[in-house]
């Protein structure tokens, strides 16, 4: 499935790793700052927000805690002019999850964890207090208050490599935070996350508020219920099941007005001529 958020404002860049996202339409420019960005103040909020737009994106990169150098410009853009993510149906993640050996879950949980601490490295001014919660806690990684006393969440997802069209997976119960604390529930992805020198922090506040449409690909036939078109009126070929006398194959139709009338041979072999009503009678192609 994608997600369409509301609003132009966005990164550019996708993920490398899980599933669910949003699709969101990126804005000509994004502000890449590196060093940790200055402490809070009334005229500039806990947030980056990208120059002329009006969603809540920021991008930071770090290369030592006390410098900051002047912001550079980047465009970043899909092919189709907009960020796609999906998300993954039943089967594709329990097959992530069955082909996932202890090796593999253990870099992830290292990338994890170098992505938290480098979020408490660069961004511990920009909120009053962050508090990191315990490993696979429900729906957040750090518990934070604002400056003005606010209590918000923050999730948050390290890469890797760089964050790809792949997208960062968020689970159903992270989906049902965003979507309960609203504003004050942050996505935090940082790619990259063990590079000193290519490693970037990615802040998005509210995502499932800014999320307009959740759309659902054909990979969700896997996860469906599929029933075959029933057919409206008889065929030479089909089969009819007539109340009384079973089912028989339809031999030939011929259309009087708005009514058919077929012949058709019972199971047992006998034939028998009728008006198709579509009230009492089924049709069927085997």
């Amino acid at each position: 499935a994608k997600f369409e958020p509301k609003g132009k404002n966005g990164t550019g860049r996708s993920g490398d790793t899980g599933s669910a996202s949003t699709n969101r339409r990126p804005s000509d420019e994004v502000s890449t700052l590196d060093g940790a960005p200055d402490a809070p103040t009334p005229e500039q909020p806990p947030m980056l927000t990208n120059k002329g737009s009006s969603g809540q994106f920021g991008v930071f990169s770090k290369s030592s805690p006390s410098r900051r150098a002047h912001g550079r410009k980047e465009k970043k853009r899909t092919k189709a002019g907009r960020l796609m993510s999906y998300a993954a149906s039943p089967g594709e993640v329990q097959r992530e999850e069955s082909t996932e050996d202890m090796e593999n879950a253990a870099a992830r949980n290292a990338t994890g964890r170098a992505a938290l601490d480098y979020f408490l490295l660069t961004q511990s001014d920009r909120w009053k207090l962050l508090t990191p919660m315990p490993h696979n806690n429900p729906g957040f990684d750090i518990k934070a208050v604002a400056h003005d006393g606010t209590e918000e969440f923050i999730e948050i997802k390290g890469q890797s490599a760089a964050w790809t069209e792949d997208g960062v997976a968020l689970t159903p119960t992270e989906l049902v935070a965003a979507q309960r604390w609203g504003e004050h529930y942050w996505l935090c992805v940082v790619e990259y996350a063990q590079d000193e020198k290519r490693r970037a922090l990615y802040l998005l506040k509210n995502p499932y508020g800014l999320t307009q449409q959740f759309r659902f690909d054909s990979g969700w036939k896997s996860a469906a219920f599929s029933e075959a078109a029933v057919p409206l009126k008889p065929e030479v070929g089909f089969f009819v099941e007539i109340p009384k006398r079973g089912k028989g194959k339809i031999l030939t139709v011929r259309k009087n007005g708005q009514f058919y009338r077929f012949h058709a041979v019972l199971e047992g072999g006998k034939q028998v001529k009728e008006i198709f009503n579509p009230a009492t009678m089924k049709l069927s192609t085997e």
